[in-house]
């Protein structure tokens, strides 16, 4: 992976730390040059370079021209030894992500850390990977988690529309939502205009959703389709469509409208 390194973030070289067998780098140098301190005076210390050749560098060069040579780089930041927290991106239930890991070494293209734990720098990462969620049943073909609101459409028609919070292990409100007589299809995503016995997808209750160019449906009793298509213009029809509450986003909710309208009519007739 061609990833971009940010040498600012190098850690100084300070000579009354440095060591023989310390790799250090040459700041700004492309392609990267590296040095190993082969030995260490008061003042001064020799590097052995790359070709094999040694030179001599005095403290106060040392400290300006070079950084410490870090473990590997991760996201484009170099990791040294103690830093941290470091996750493994693919797994954030991993018990170490809670208290942030600390690197030891690195072996080959594995990061090793305290009690044991290595895995590829590949998979290192500096932010801690959210926790998976966990889907607790579906709602109309979809996902619904725990803390996600849905709507009541049961049997009970004293109930419809009332709001009930997703929890885990399929129960919503403290109930499974297999106990309720219709299972899951007791529920709504959003809330729904009830029109006799039916329920219609909600029309558009908030014109500024509505964009110029957008396309919006509205129920027709007299087409074979069950609905007329409008292209939205903020023209004095499409408010007039709006404040009816009979502008639906798609041809589908506006087909459900004239149903409700039929079914109710026939049975007021």
């Amino acid at each position: 992976m061609n990833e971009k390194h940010n040498c600012k973030l190098l850690r100084p070289v300070k000579f009354k730390d440095v060591q023989v067998g310390d790799v250090l780098v040459l700041k700004d140098s492309s392609p990267v040059s590296e040095s190993s301190v082969a030995y260490k005076a008061n003042k001064f210390v020799v590097l052995r370079f790359s070709d094999g050749s040694e030179g001599t560098c005095y403290q106060s060069r040392l400290e300006i021209d070079y950084a410490l040579h870090p473990l590997c780089w991760v996201e484009g930041k170099p990791v040294y030894p103690g830093d941290g927290p470091l996750y493994y991106k693919h797994d954030p239930r991993w018990k170490y992500n809670e208290e942030g890991v600390i690197t030891l070494a690195v072996r080959d293209d594995e990061l090793h850390f305290h009690g044991g734990i290595a895995f590829p720098i590949a998979d290192a990462t500096w932010t801690k990977p959210e926790p998976k969620r966990v889907p607790s049943f579906q709602v109309e073909g979809q996902d619904v988690f725990p803390g996600d609101t849905v709507y009541y459409y049961g049997d009970d028609k004293y109930m419809w529309g009332r709001e009930m919070i997703v929890e885990k292990d399929s129960c919503v409100n403290g109930v499974h939502a297999e106990s309720f007589a219709k299972g899951a299809a007791t529920f709504r995503l959003k809330p729904m205009l009830v029109i006799g016995d039916h329920l219609v997808p909600m029309p558009v209750r908030d014109a500024a959703e509505m964009k110029n160019g957008d396309c919006y449906y509205i129920p027709s009793l007299d087409t074979r389709d069950g609905y007329l298509k409008y292209i939205w213009t903020d023209h004095r029809f499409d408010i007039e469509m709006y404040d009816k509450g009979i502008a639906h986003r798609t041809n589908k909710a506006a087909i459900a409208h004239t149903a409700a309208f039929i079914a109710l009519s026939k049975k007021q007739g």
